[in-house]
């Protein structure tokens, strides 16, 4: 991450990806297809650009045929040009019934049809598909394929306290505080305690200062951060009083994420309902993820239809130039610009506040201001969801 924009090859970094498979169903079969149901066996193969290949269970098509199969393992790309240049294949084979085969040595199992998902897509789009499937020899429609394949980057994200510093802290019982500084992601915060980074002990100050805390470390999707927090648990201990909580805090991801850039925040620390003290500080956050799933949404062959954009695309190699050739809509059909940024590359930029995501720092509970840079598309008529 990290690198010069227009780098295709993007050597130095490495995506992850979280991949399910779920939902899968057949609809509007049509020719062969049409002419095999209740008879035939049938089932959908996943190949992920030749990195893991998997299918679905085999039923007896229907006119709506259910695939209770689901699936999950991880997906590396170990450059940006492979998100750019393969696809997710998506193949619909049958086969007749064992007392209409041929031979006992032979399934004969036939590929009716397949279509594809650029990978980019995948990652940056919604994770329902509802794409037809055509036929391999002629072309022609042979069924409408559903399924929900989610693509989420995982990363093991970094953040960087410069400073953490209290002031006004209430006092204890005996006039004074000695206070100390836990910090750990809300998701890990009771169920991994070793996950937590720990201030040292200050003796007799309600004004304590941390400089330059042990990064702290976790994985996590960007969707899921959104909906996270970085927990941060002022405490005062002593020989006579044990551990008590001074005061606690909540630093809200989905208002301060911003990769590579300074990040300031100042607010109060409450203890149940009391206010025991403020809190305020300066951060980095690290290896963020470039990829987001659209929350929403259903990509056809005809476009993207509705859905919220978590991340704008990232501007690797010639996406941009992808980007023009799929259709997006609202929730109306009308057609939207899809945002796109830029990577951090910039250290006086991100210095400065400015790089990363395009956010500014935020001070206390206040909402993240800035824009994305957007461009204006041009539009396709798809055939079959793009091509990588």
């Amino acid at each position: 991450q990290g690198q010069g924009v227009g780098d295709l090859k993007m050597a130095a970094s490495q995506y992850e990806f979280t991949v399910t498979v779920s939902g899968v169903r057949l609809e509007d079969l049509q020719g062969s297809l049409q002419r095999s149901v209740f008879k035939d066996k049938a089932w959908v193969n996943f190949d992920f650009g030749g990195f893991k290949h998997v299918r679905s269970e085999s039923r007896v098509l229907e006119s709506v045929t259910r695939f209770q199969w689901t699936t999950h393992f991880a997906y590396v790309a170990h450059d940006g040009e492979e998100l750019l240049t393969k696809q997710l294949r998506m193949s619909v084979t049958t086969k007749p019934p064992r007392e209409q085969r041929r031979s006992a040595r032979n399934d004969e199992s036939v590929v009716v049809g397949d279509v594809g998902v650029p990978l980019w897509l995948c990652a940056a789009g919604p994770a329902e598909h509802s794409l037809l499937v055509r036929g391999a020899a002629d072309g022609k429609p042979v069924a409408r394929l559903y399924a929900v394949v989610g693509f989420e980057q995982v990363s093991n994200i970094a953040v960087e306290f410069q400073t953490l510093s209290c002031e006004q802290l209430v006092p204890m019982k005996r006039g004074y505080a000695n206070p100390l500084v836990d910090v750990s992601y809300s998701r890990y915060t009771f169920s991994r305690p070793k996950a937590t980074v720990t201030g040292i002990k200050q003796k007799h100050t309600l004004n304590p200062t941390w400089q330059h805390l042990t990064p702290l470390r976790f994985r996590a999707t960007y969707t899921e951060m959104i909906n996270e927090w970085i927990d941060v648990n002022v405490q005062h201990h002593s020989k006579f009083d044990g551990y008590k909580c001074v005061g606690r805090c909540k630093l809200i991801l989905k208002a301060i994420l911003n990769d590579d850039a300074l990040v300031r925040f100042a607010g109060p620390l409450t203890n149940g309902y009391a206010e025991t003290g403020t809190i305020k500080g300066v951060a980095t956050f690290k290896f963020l993820p470039v990829f987001a799933q659209m929350i929403g949404g259903v990509h056809t062959e005809k476009g993207v239809f509705g859905g919220v954009q978590v991340l704008p695309v990232p501007r690797i190699g010639d996406i941009v130039e992808r980007l023009a050739r799929v259709k997006f809509f609202d929730d109306d059909e009308r057609p939207l610009m899809p945002r796109t940024r830029m990577l951090p590359n910039d250290d006086d930029d991100a210095a400065a506040g400015g790089g990363g995501r395009g956010w500014g720092g935020v001070h206390g509970d206040g909402d993240a201001s800035g824009s994305y840079d957007s461009d204006d598309y041009s539009s396709y008529d798809s055939d079959g969801g793009g091509s990588g």
